[in-house]
């Protein structure tokens, strides 16, 4: 894992998203199946997509990580979607992340928290 951060709420806003990138240094791709975050009450990946001009998120499901590469979650595209968000997220800090693969199991994270990538 690499470039972990996490995207400061804003205003009375429940949402928000984790971005990274994580990279498979297997010789068998991997799967990101789940994430939790201790702060949200429901965490998923989810995809930025343009439809119509407009930019909408959809469900992303598991995530796959071929062997020998890396994927980055970043705005804009793939992201780990928080929602029910509570207490609201403040740039400076730090939460708790845990994220699930199908081969390396559990993986849990600091992550600091920011008002816009580093």
């Amino acid at each position: 894992m690499a470039d972990a951060w996490a995207r400061a709420t804003i205003g009375t806003a429940t949402v928000s998203a984790v971005y990274l990138s994580v990279t498979n240094h297997g010789d068998s791709p991997d799967h990101l199946v789940g994430a939790d975050a201790k702060r949200a009450g429901r965490t998923m990946f989810h995809r930025s997509v343009i439809e119509d001009g407009i930019m909408k998120m959809r469900h992303a499901g598991a995530v796959e990580i071929p062997a020998g590469a890396t994927v980055r979650l970043e705005p804009g595209g793939l992201h780990v979607m928080l929602t029910g968000v509570s207490p609201r997220l403040e740039s400076g800090e730090r939460i708790a992340v845990t994220l699930r693969f199908e081969r390396a199991g559990e993986m849990r994270l600091s992550v600091p928290v920011r008002t816009s990538p580093p």
